[in-house]
């Protein structure tokens, strides 16, 4: 079975000015939206769903991610054989939702289409998504989840600590962090990338200058340098949603083998170089 990390879901109280928010300032550009108040972004990757808060349900900010899976046949017998007591929950599918969705050993929900939530196949320019963490305990048995359940693939699990997990799929540095709790047990400070359980943060691999994004962003967003790393920014969107914008291309050889994805830019340079000549 294949996998790819292709979904986000966001819970907005606003959902007309955020989508406004990532087309203008982020680069994403509007798939589609429904009559109930959904709207969908992508970047050529990702579909970035934008569903509007409703009261007594799920509540607003970044809510869970979604995996796409050429075999949902194969997906129901990997539950069967890997986590039998879970239970695929039917969700409505189209371009907002996937087919199911089923929780994590912690509970946190994770959504599965066979058709790829509404996109085409992978084609990632930049600005794009290519990052997602989840801040969850029990680190190694959320990882062995996605593994065995989903079928993201580990990533240098020689490299992996207490308090840090990797996967990927080719496209997507998939990065599981410690919980606030497990943070504190260890005597470490509870910094941005622990404070939201579940889903916590995604990132932005943009062109350089990744300044030229942030000039001039909008009343309740705001930004906060990476001292540690040039052209590293954590940014938050006007309902307090927590993202990094970055330069270069580091998430994409944590991804996994990227010679695929710079095939895909090298050809999209060589194709606007030749239309500029021309």
């Amino acid at each position: 079975m294949h996998a790819t990390v292709r979904y986000l879901a966001i819970v907005s109280r606003q959902p007309e000015p955020l989508a406004d928010f990532y087309v203008r300032y982020m680069g994403l550009r509007e798939l589609t939206r429904s009559a109930s108040g959904e709207i969908t972004l992508t970047d050529d990757l990702y579909n970035l769903s934008i569903l509007p808060y409703r009261e007594g349900g799920d509540e607003p900010g970044l809510h869970h991610p979604g995996i796409a899976v050429d075999d949902l046949d194969e997906l129901k017998d990997r539950v069967q054989r890997y986590a039998p007591d879970l239970t695929l929950e039917p969700e409505p599918g189209g371009p907002h939702y996937g087919d199911y969705r089923l929780r994590d050993p912690n509970g946190y929900v994770v959504s599965v289409s066979g058709s790829s939530f509404g996109l085409p196949a992978p084609a990632p320019g930049r600005p794009a998504i290519r990052h997602v963490a989840l801040c969850q305990p029990n680190g190694d048995a959320v990882a062995d989840f996605y593994e065995q359940v989903l079928g993201l693939e580990k990533r240098n699990p020689a490299r992996w600590g207490w308090n840090f997990r990797a996967l990927g799929d080719g496209y997507t540095a998939f990065t599981i962090l410690a919980s606030a709790d497990e943070m504190r047990a260890k005597g470490r400070e509870v910094g941005v990338d622990h404070f939201k359980p579940g889903l916590n943060h995604f990132g932005i691999e943009t062109v350089s200058p990744v300044e030229d994004r942030l000039v001039s962003l909008p009343e309740g967003a705001r930004i906060a340098k990476r001292p540690d790393r040039d052209e590293y920014y954590r940014v938050w969107d006007i309902d307090g949603n927590h993202f990094d914008l970055r330069g270069g291309t580091a998430w994409r050889e944590e991804a996994g083998d990227p010679r695929t994805i710079n095939a895909v830019w090298d050809e999209q340079a060589a194709a606007a170089t030749l239309g500029r000549a021309r």
